[in-house]
C-alpha cells in the first residue's frame, strides 16, 4: 500500500460511487481481496486533468506492453456472477437518463 496517498476497500470505494460523490474523493488506493489500484481523481483546474490523464495513458501503455489481455479477449469469455447487482442498476439509470437527455 501506498505511504503517499490513502486507502479504500473495495467495498466502501463502491458505496462512494454509488452515492455519486466521486469528485469529493481524493486520489486514493483501492485494495480488493487480491488487487489493488490507483484510483487518480484530479481537481483544480484543466490542465490537472489533462495531465493526470496523459500519465495514466502513459503509465498504461507501459504496463500493457509487459502483459494482460484486451478488453474485448474478456468481455468474450464467460459471463460472470454480478457482485454488485445495485451498481450495475446505477450505471443503466444513468446511461438512460444521458440517453433521455440527448434526444
Amino acid at each position: 500500500m501506498s505511504d503517499l496517498i490513502p486507502n479504500i476497500t473495495e467495498a466502501d470505494f463502491i458505496k462512494v460511487i454509488q452515492q455519486g460523490k466521486i469528485k469529493e474523493l481524493k486520489s486514493c488506493e483501492v485494495v480488493g481481496d487480491d488487487y489493488s489500484f490507483t484510483a487518480i481523481i484530479p481537481h483544480g483546474d484543466m490542465f490537472s486533468g489533462g495531465y493526470a490523464r496523459t500519465q495514466a495513458e502513459y503509465l498504461g501503455l507501459k504496463s500493457n506492453i509487459v502483459g494482460g489481455k484486451d478488453p474485448a479477449e474478456i468481455a468474450a469469455g464467460e459471463a460472470v456472477e454480478d457482485k454488485y447487482p445495485n451498481l450495475t442498476k446505477a450505471r443503466e439509470a444513468r446511461r438512460a437518463k444521458r440517453e433521455a437527455v440527448k434526444v
